[in-house]
């Protein structure tokens, strides 16, 4: 080893980021024409699924003239795994259900 290069510290930083595929925004707003909620549904964090659905078009932009906001009106568009499992899971049976979010027999509308 070089007695230049000992007793340093290595000190740095490394960061990726998977870009966006050029026609994702367009195929989002297609589907949203067409009367298709999209939803952003995540394994990893919700500020990164947060940011890539408002890149992508699927939340909007944070609002600068209401920063308390941001974050806040995600509206279920913008949310981790577990959450969109138990708005699509009956409980009662542990399946999902096919004809859309899964609402208690209480809570429903009649």
């Amino acid at each position: 080893m070089s007695p230049y290069a000992e007793g340093l510290t290595l000190i740095g930083a490394v960061g990726m980021e998977d870009p966006l595929r050029p026609e994702v925004p367009a195929a989002i707003r297609q589907c949203q024409r067409a009367g298709i909620t999209v939803r952003m549904v995540t394994g990893d964090s919700l500020p990164t699924a947060v940011a890539i659905a408002r890149k992508c078009g699927i939340l909007p932009a944070p609002d600068a003239a209401a920063p308390e906001r941001d974050g806040m009106a995600l509206d279920g568009v913008a949310m981790e795994g577990e959450e969109f499992r138990m708005m699509v899971t009956d409980p009662r049976t542990a399946k999902v259900n096919q004809a859309g979010a899964y609402t208690p027999p209480l809570l429903a509308s009649t």
